[in-house]
């Protein structure tokens, strides 16, 4: 029913936050079949974004939304339902998101992408039979579902359809794609072994990096290797870039089929066989190998790796004082990484392990987004007790110096390239326009609706002696929801503090002009 590049942007749909702005649609418009055109809702920047993947304005207003399930916060699941035509729909998963938050690293990247090891199933793979039970009525209007996601969506798209006849919707279900999502637990598929030969003939996984490759595939599903492009960004992007290959941007498209080119190895590029291939085995390997581990080992290791991910959080918070200088927690890190380098082997040996901690420190520090002069005052640190442990010179100190922050600024200028997204938009558009009256008018209205929900927590509150005690439970209930609330509070101190800051930046510009 869809081609490749319509199948690209539904997995694109799923990325973008449209729970608010359907809701604030129907509730203004009085949509009786609750269904919002996605050129409606999607900002114009979003619309020019999906012109550059060929996706037409036309498509985006015949598409429409008609369901928005959001548990983001909660537990990182979100999927929309895009109704393309009468009586035929889209379920979009999303996938994971920016692992440099932790909400999102907690939420996606361990409870949902790491715990897919050893396990049968995930809190997001629960949560889609909670989308299932709670939509019922809405997926049973429509004759023809489609399924998809990106990375972990598309691992969400299989799942439901796996599961999809405890739903009633396993002939509803004619079509399941994964983009490049990871597979499943040898538990998994031993569970749902019959469910799986049921619908594999209805599922496609399109794979293209080493994502694709984690796990398990499912057996008699249609797996194809697809390619990437040369067009999207440079050679060395190309050639060298594990994991923004992943994105779907890459994809190399045949625009006469409208469909993705097939290749035969993990990529369409003769010279690209050992980075790529190796990464995508190497990442296949270990995750069947923690897979097919006795229960206790796998979990003790998805544990260990999840203690050690949450951990760095912590660390990057306490490193460094207000001033930016390391405090003693941060000193006391650093000598143990320096020392246990220095213990691996005897010196020159341990020399050349200090010099690659160095390097890899500096890669972490950039991808946690440590302040550039911050790691050139660790790196200074880290030469110091190199110095006082080994004595060296001052001409070997400097050249370790100069070649790590050599090093540090190719990686900030390829993660800020690559992985930052406010710095590729400020460098795409370095005049910002900004209105700081419309921010204060935002302000006022959110205080103004917590005053409202004050008042309202008042008036709840002298109730309690009016009412008797079969009411009283309820009325506790309501009270304890309803009152002032501090998030909003906080926004609401945020958009006027953005709002001075501006002001200020702009005056002190003119200042100096």
């Amino acid at each position: 029913m869809y081609n490749d590049l319509q199948l690209r942007a539904f997995t694109q749909i799923a990325y973008i936050d449209l729970e608010s702005k359907y809701n604030y649609y129907i509730a203004n418009n009085s949509l009786v079949d609750h269904k919002v055109s996605l050129y409606d809702l999607l900002a114009e920047e979003e619309i020019e974004k999906f012109e550059k993947l060929n996706i037409s304005k036309t498509e985006l207003k015949n598409w429409k939304i008609s369901g928005v399930y959001d548990a983001n916060e909660e537990n990182g699941f979100y999927a929309c339902v895009i109704e393309t035509s009468p009586g035929n729909a889209v379920i979009a998963f999303r996938g994971s998101e920016d692992p440099s938050k932790i909400g999102n690293a907690k939420n996606d990247w361990i409870d949902s992408d790491l715990k897919l090891l050893n396990s049968i199933s995930t809190t997001q793979q629960k949560e889609v039979e909670r989308f299932f039970a709670n939509n019922q009525d809405l997926l049973q209007k429509y004759d023809n579902l489609t399924l998809t996601g990106h990375s972990l969506g598309g691992n969400l798209a299989e799942y439901g359809t796996i599961i999809s006849e405890k739903y009633a919707l396993d002939e509803k279900i004619k079509q399941c794609y994964s983009l490049d999502g990871p597979g499943f637990s040898d538990e998994f598929i031993n569970k749902y072994r019959s469910q799986i030969n049921k619908m594999s003939s209805k599922m496609c996984h399109y794979r293209w990096s080493l994502v694709g490759k984690i796990l398990n595939d499912l057996p008699n599903v249609t797996y194809k290797q697809v390619g990437v492009s040369d067009d999207s960004n440079n050679l060395d992007d190309q050639k060298y870039n594990l994991f923004t290959r992943h994105d779907t941007k890459y994809l190399d498209i045949d625009m006469t089929t409208k469909s993705f080119k097939t290749v035969n190895g993990l990529n369409n590029q003769e010279n690209e066989f050992d980075l790529q291939n190796l990464a995508a085995l190497a990442t296949s390997y270990f995750s069947k190998g923690v897979d097919h581990m006795p229960s206790i080992i796998g979990d003790a290791i998805v544990n260990i790796i999840e203690s050690v991910w949450l951990s760095s959080y912590e660390i990057k918070r306490n490193m460094y004082d207000k001033n930016g200088d390391l405090t003693i927690t941060g000193k006391l890190v650093i000598c143990a990484f320096v020392m246990a380098c220095a213990e691996i082997i005897i010196f020159p040996i341990s020399a050349i392990s200090i010099i690659v901690g160095v390097l890899a420190f500096c890669i972490v520090a950039v991808s946690f987004g440590f302040v550039y002069d911050m790691i050139v005052r660790l790196i200074d640190y880290i030469c110091s007790e190199i110095k006082s442990v080994y004595n060296w010179g001052t001409e070997q100190l400097a050249q370790l110096r100069q070649g790590a922050i050599d090093f540090i600024n190719r990686i900030t200028n390829f993660y800020n390239n690559k992985f930052n997204i406010g710095y590729q938009y400020a460098s795409a558009n370095p005049q910002i326009k900004l209105d700081t009256y419309k921010l204060r008018d935002y302000a006022q209205r959110l205080d103004n609706v917590n005053k409202r929900a004050k008042d309202l927590d008042r008036r709840l509150k002298s109730l309690y002696g009016k009412i008797g005690l079969l009411d009283l439970f309820n009325l506790i209930k309501a009270d304890i929801l309803i009152g002032e609330s501090w998030k909003i509070s906080q926004c609401s101190a945020y958009l006027r503090e953005t709002a001075d800051d501006f002001d200020n930046a702009e005056t002190e510009i003119i200042r100096n002009i």
